[in-house]
């Protein structure tokens, strides 16, 4: 009798697991995943793993696509949904964190998305306090040694009561931050152990006060680095209406590491007779713009005077864009 019961019992977890995972949408990989978080009237966690979040305060609004009750907002200083059982571990090595955020203002100085107990890490917007690279998000990670690693900035800033989607993406040294499906920045990392913490943060920082004064709604995370197709997916997930957006063709810089000037080339795919381009170091901030001249499409560097590693943007006057990675050595 007991072993029938044991069985019974048994089928019944099962059950529960494979319950679970259905609820997935198809969208939304299960290798290695954290955590999902679709906030469709709580704050419960799809995965296998159940990392249920409690809601202190924030209130259940209509989400990006008219759905009632279908994302949280996070309106007073100490509204936050708390994880509790999650802790740095699932940050250290690879990873990937997906979140829908609508940004109110910017009016606190760092309003939070996500948050680890003792800042183990951070991911929020930046307020007055980054003025003139306000209106931004940032995401870190904290080391043992109190280290900011993977420091990373957007290079553009988000408009208000708009709906984005924002990625975190590690891979081996390397974090990248993509926006609305559209590579953004990227930094090394140093791969240290994180400072110990035992609780995720979500709309909030983990000492509160710092709340996001926005929605938030989607979140995932995985304990692995998402694939370009996987993170594509969860932007133009099915149903959605969502266009894609048709990216440039690719381009080359030489030569590079580059000195005083590059050359762009290979670039004639490129739609559209008004380009420019825009440089930006690894904390987001221009350092250079300028206009493309097609027939001599040479870029002087002689008002960068620090060598290190730059993201080269170009523009279309539609506003797509294309990106490479540029080191600058003296």
């Amino acid at each position: 009798m007991k072993n029938l019961n044991l069985i019974i019992f048994l089928i019944f977890l099962s059950g529960i697991s494979n319950t679970a995972i259905a609820q997935l949408p198809g969208y939304v990989s299960s290798d290695s995943l954290v955590g999902w978080w679709p906030f469709k009237g709580n704050a419960d966690d799809l995965s296998i793993n159940a990392n249920n979040g409690a809601n202190n305060g924030a209130q259940l609004v209509n989400d990006r696509f008219g759905n009632e009750e279908s994302a949280f907002d996070f309106i007073t200083p100490n509204d936050h949904i708390l994880v509790q059982t999650i802790n740095q571990a699932s940050f250290e090595g690879d990873f990937t964190i997906s979140a829908w955020v609508n940004f109110r203002n910017f009016y606190i100085d760092y309003p939070h998305i996500i948050s680890g107990m003792n800042n183990y890490f951070a991911f929020h917007g930046q307020g007055p306090t980054y003025y003139p690279n306000n209106e931004k998000v940032g995401f870190y990670t904290t080391s043992i040694n109190a280290i900011h690693q993977g420091l990373i900035v957007s290079q553009d800033p988000l408009s208000v009561n708009t709906w984005h989607h924002i990625i975190i993406n590690k891979y081996a040294s390397e974090v990248k931050m993509y926006i609305d499906n559209e590579f953004s920045i990227s930094n090394t990392h140093d791969n240290e152990l994180l400072t110990n913490g035992e609780g995720l943060y979500f709309g909030n920082f983990f000492l509160l006060n710092s709340n996001i004064d926005g929605m938030v709604d989607d979140i995932g995370i995985w304990k692995r680095s998402l694939s370009q197709d996987e993170m594509s997916n969860l932007h133009y997930m099915p149903n959605t209406g969502i266009r894609k957006r048709p990216a440039l063709e690719s381009f080359h810089i030489r030569p590079n590491p580059a000195h005083d000037y590059f050359t762009i080339s290979d670039f004639s795919g490129i739609p559209g007779s008004e380009l420019s381009v825009a440089i930006f170091n690894t904390s987001g901030q221009v350092v250079l713009q300028q206009e493309i001249d097609r027939s001599n499409p040479v870029i002087r560097l002689t008002n960068i005077h620090s060598q290190g590693l730059y993201t080269v943007k170009i523009t279309n006057k539609e506003g797509h864009s294309g990106f490479q990675k540029l080191l600058i050595q003296f």
